[in-house]
C-alpha cells in the first residue's frame, strides 16, 4: 500500500474503534458538539466533555417537515368539508397568520404548534366555533394536522335566532311557561321552577367555554333570581336592558354533555324571589338572554382569548338568543 495513503486507513480504523469502544468520550463529544450522532440510543446528553450518548428521542433523521393544515370537517357531518374557513397558526409562539385549509407550512422537529381552526369565521350561511389544537412536531418528513386529534371537526352554530330550545315549567301546574300559560307570582312569593336548555340536533352552543345567561326584569317586581348550582357572572357590556329601572342577574352556563351526534338536555332549577310590591302583568315578565363563548384575537395584544365578547365589547360566537318568562 502506498505509504502516503496508509495514514488514511489508520485514521478510519481509529475513528471506528473510538465509536465502538467510546474511548475517552470521543464519540460523545463529537455527537453532542456537532450533532452528527449515528445510531445513538439511551444515555444522557454529553456534559463537560463526554460521559453519555444523547437519547434517541432527541435525534431526527429528517431535515424539517411539511405540515398540511386540516382538512377541516363539520362535526357529526364528516362528509361536509369546511374549506372556506381559515386556520390561524402559531409556531413557537410566533403568529404566522391565517392559512387556508389544506395549505402547507415548513416546520421543524420539536416546533411547538398552536392552531385555531375557523378563527376567521365570518362567511357563509353555516358558521362554526373556533377550535384550538396544540402539539409538538414529530420526527417525520410530512404530516397532516388532522392526524393529531379530532379538533378539526368543527361545531356548527345554531341555524336561526330561535333554535336554542329553552323551556321553563310553571311551579303551580307543571305546564310549559308561555304567554298564554303564565306562572302565578304574588307579592313576596318565593318559587322554584324547572328549566331546560338544548341546542338543535347536530348544532352546538358554546362548546369550548362557558356561555352566559342574563335574566333581567323590573327591579320593583323582583328581589332576586337565582339559577341554582350555576356560578354567578358579570353582565356582558353588550347587554341592553329594556328600561333603566330593570335589574339583571347573570350566570355562567355549564357545558352540555354530548351523546349520539347531539347534545343532551341541560337541566336546572330557577328560584324567583318576588318583591313585596304588587306584581303587575305589564311589568312582571323576565327577559332571558343567552350569550355564547368563543375564541377571539385581542386587537391590542394579538393574544388568543375566550369570552362572550372581545376586548372592544363586540359580540363573538354565534347568534345571541332571547327568551321570556311570563308571570302574572
Amino acid at each position: 500500500m502506498d505509504k502516503d495513503k496508509s495514514w488514511i486507513v489508520l485514521l478510519v480504523i481509529g475513528v471506528v474503534a473510538a465509536y465502538l469502544l467510546n474511548l475517552g468520550g470521543i464519540y460523545d463529544t463529537v455527537c453532542g458538539k456537532y450533532n452528527i450522532c449515528i445510531g445513538a440510543s439511551g444515555g444522557t446528553p454529553p456534559s463537560g466533555g463526554g460521559g453519555g450518548t444523547p437519547p434517541a428521542s432527541d435525534i431526527c433523521i429528517y431535515d424539517g417537515a411539511v405540515m398540511t393544515l386540516g382538512p377541516m370537517k363539520e362535526k357529526w357531518n364528516p362528509a361536509t368539508d369546511v374549506t372556506d374557513r381559515g386556520i390561524r397558526v402559531f409556531v413557537n409562539g410566533v403568529d404566522r397568520g391565517i392559512k387556508a385549509d389544506g395549505s402547507t407550512l415548513d416546520v421543524n422537529y420539536k416546533d411547538t404548534i398552536e392552531l385555531y381552526y375557523a378563527e376567521n369565521d365570518t362567511a357563509g350561511g353555516i358558521s362554526y366555533y373556533t377550535a384550538k389544537d396544540s402539539f409538538v412536531v414529530p420526527c417525520t418528513s410530512a404530516f397532516s394536522t388532522a392526524d393529531k386529534s379530532a379538533v378539526e371537526e368543527l361545531f356548527a352554530f345554531e341555524g336561526s335566532s330561535n333554535a336554542l330550545a329553552f323551556k321553563a315549567y310553571c311551579e303551580d301546574d307543571g305546564l310549559l311557561n308561555s304567554i298564554s300559560t303564565t306562572e302565578d307570582l304574588g307579592a313576596g312569593d318565593v318559587i322554584t321552577i324547572d328549566i331546560a336548555l338544548q341546542p338543535t340536533y347536530e348544532d352546538a352552543w358554546s362548546p369550548y367555554c362557558d356561555g352566559i345567561v342574563v335574566l333581567d326584569g323590573n327591579s320593583t317586581s323582583f328581589d332576586n333570581i337565582i339559577i341554582n348550582g350555576w356560578a354567578e357572572a358579570d353582565i356582558p357590556s353588550q347587554h341592553k336592558f329594556n328600561a333603566t329601572h330593570y335589574e339583571g342577574w347573570a350566570y355562567y352556563v355549564p357545558e352540555f354533555s354530548e351523546t349520539n351526534g347531539a347534545y343532551n338536555t341541560l337541566k336546572a332549577t330557577m328560584t324567583i324571589d318576588a318583591s313585596t310590591l304588587a306584581i303587575g302583568a305589564a311589568t312582571s315578565n323576565v327577559n332571558v338572554s343567552w350569550y355564547d363563548c368563543d375564541w377571539y384575537r385581542d386587537s391590542n395584544t394579538g393574544e388568543m382569548k375566550q369570552g362572550v365578547e372581545d376586548n372592544t365589547n363586540a359580540d363573538v360566537g354565534g347568534t345571541n338568543y332571547k327568551d321570556t318568562l311570563f308571570f302574572t
